[in-house]
């Protein structure tokens, strides 16, 4: 007899599923801010010895165990101690974008921390120190000799810095700016690219970048669109990208509409299913009165005249009050907003939604009396896990099992959603062999 059996293949390739397993569970931010996921929901730590004006670096292991965060000019083990060697790094952390940091291809105990400087007229550009997290005992370490390596052609870059999966979901692009154009990295197991690929900006400065060009660097969890924020010029690039060439194709430039005012942003994030896309800033009505403002856009829209009329504003913060400055998704698909030196996060509930029903809330997570300042950890986001089976399930044919994961886990459990077969239901093999122990509908989860 032939048996029914349903088979839960799951993608983290889908905008849906971007996250996987526990890497970005921790997040160590702000005034010694943190929070863990793992249990699903933030929970408020008080742990953490970092102070971080702009974006931090937080990685942890599969698992959700924390191993190292950092603000780009020192780096925290797990103890919450300095790193081995973790210290005076090349980072200027008033840069919007200062930090982060991804594994290194092909090892189990090797990461990237990738540092921007802006230290006119020394030192600046993009630069990188390797941490091996089998030094001193477990606790990791920056190798020695190994630290403020300068990015080949990369000496010019001084502002924004992301990280995204390539569209083979192993390599990873490494997104830069400087004053006029891109520069997209790209990271295999055979190092890092010497030549970027560069993709000019609609965007362009003659004068200190810094004065101009503060401002985050987005990517969609699909991997085709991106944003960059340019705070002195109150301007939001929004344009396409390819995660096949790390090319960037720029669309328009908008501001957000709120006349008479100009409004002045900082940070975006794009929503988990990549069709929304909220921009965060200021909105000064004189030097001394100002809103905090959170706008969201309808990011299918490629013209920029049906893009604007899709605008709703999502939060308004009372007068002169610092609100929210900092937008991050997170690993539960909800978009966290930094409260300004205050000890909670606001949150969008439901950021797939258009218009009100996003559903913001303002002090929706408590931090424990930590504070928060102008951003979150960067997180690399995209992944995959797919599940294969080969046999037909008749009679006493076993079904065989695959998973095509990256990258690679820790532990694999498998539950056929069998119980009745007892202590064979469950297996931790990579390959494992089930037979079914009656005709039926199964699910299958890796």
């Amino acid at each position: 007899m032939k048996r029914k059996i349903l088979i839960l293949i799951f993608s983290i390739l889908s905008p849906l599923l971007s996250f996987s397993q526990g890497e970005f569970n921790k997040w160590y931010f702000g005034n010694k801010a943190a929070l863990d996921f793992n249990s699903g929901i933030p929970v408020a730590l008080t742990n953490s010895c970092m102070v971080a004006i702009q974006a931090s670096a937080t990685v942890s292991d599969s698992l959700g165990n924390l191993l190292f965060y950092s603000p780009g000019t020192e780096i925290y083990n797990r103890n919450n101690a300095i790193l081995q060697n973790g210290f005076l790094l090349y980072c200027n952390p008033g840069n919007s974008q200062p930090v982060c940091s991804v594994k290194i291809l092909g090892s189990d105990s090797l990461y990237y921390l990738f540092t921007l400087r802006a230290d006119f007229p020394n030192i600046f550009g993009l630069f990188y120190s390797i941490i091996d997290m089998s030094l001193d005992g477990g606790l990791g370490g920056v190798i020695s000799g190994q630290k403020n390596i300068p990015v080949n052609g990369a000496g010019d870059a001084l502002d924004k810095l992301y990280a995204i999966r390539h569209k083979n979901n192993r390599d990873i692009w490494l997104v830069t700016n400087n004053w006029n154009v891109y520069y997209s990295f790209l990271i295999t197991s055979s190092g890092i690219s010497s030549t970027p690929v560069v993709s000019p900006s609609a965007v362009h400065f003659s004068g200190p970048f810094l004065s101009y060009g503060n401002g985050v660097l987005k990517i969609s969890q699909d991997g085709t669109k991106f944003a960059a924020c340019f705070m002195n010029d109150s301007t939001v690039e929004f344009g396409t990208f390819d995660d096949l060439t790390g090319e960037l194709h720029s669309l328009f430039k908008f501001r957000p509409n709120c006349p008479p005012y100009m409004a002045i942003m900082k940070h975006c994030e794009f929503s988990p299913d990549s069709k929304k896309i909220y921009v965060e800033g200021r909105v000064p009505f004189s030097t001394t009165d100002y809103h905090q403002t959170i706008f969201q856009y309808d990011a299918t829209k490629t013209d920029s005249a049906q893009f604007m009329q899709s605008q709703y504003i999502v939060y308004n913060s009372p007068n002169l009050d610092l609100g929210s400055q900092g937008l991050q998704l997170g690993p539960d698909f909800k978009i966290y907003a930094n409260r300004i030196y205050r000890d909670s996060l606001s949150v969008i509930d439901n950021p797939n939604v258009q218009g009100p029903g996003c559903n913001f809330i303002v002090n929706a997570v408590s931090l424990a009396g930590k504070i928060a300042y102008y951003d979150f950890p960067q997180l690399l986001q995209k992944y995959k896990a797919y599940l294969h089976y080969t046999g037909t399930g008749c009679n006493t044919d076993s079904l065989h099992f695959s998973g095509d994961i990256w990258p690679p886990a820790d532990t694999i459990r498998w539950n056929f959603g069998d119980p009745a077969s007892g202590v064979d239901n469950v297996s931790f093999l990579p390959d494992p062999v089930h037979i079914y122990s009656s005709p039926g509908t199964y699910t299958v989860e890796l």
